[in-house]
């Protein structure tokens, strides 16, 4: 997976590039699950559905099982902007940012 993150210190205007697919990702030894993916992949159909609130637990997981990629951190942050809960998007655009 391959993720790039682009913001000013406000994140205002995030520019995001993310590759998703379904649970696995291609990494220098070749296909592997990787944890985290299947919520990741998970939340970001249920916010293209609308149900954001749903989305977000699922982003929280894929947080909590693969606290080390940012991809989780990307889309939790974009998810809680979007419904307006900037402190917490914030921190974990800014986790994004850190890692990747």
């Amino acid at each position: 997976m391959r993720t790039s993150v682009r913001a000013d210190s406000r994140f205002d205007g995030v520019i995001v590039e993310v590759g998703l697919s379904e649970g696995r990702a291609r990494g220098d030894e070749g296909e592997q699950d990787l944890p985290g993916r299947a919520a990741l992949v998970r939340g970001t159909r249920l916010e293209r559905e609308g149900l954001v609130e749903e989305a977000l637990a699922f982003y929280r997981e894929a947080v909590r099982l693969a606290p080390l990629d940012p991809a989780g951190y990307l889309r939790l942050g974009l998810a809680l902007r979007g419904i307006g809960q900037d402190d917490e998007a914030n921190r974990a655009l800014q986790a994004a940012l850190d890692l990747g």
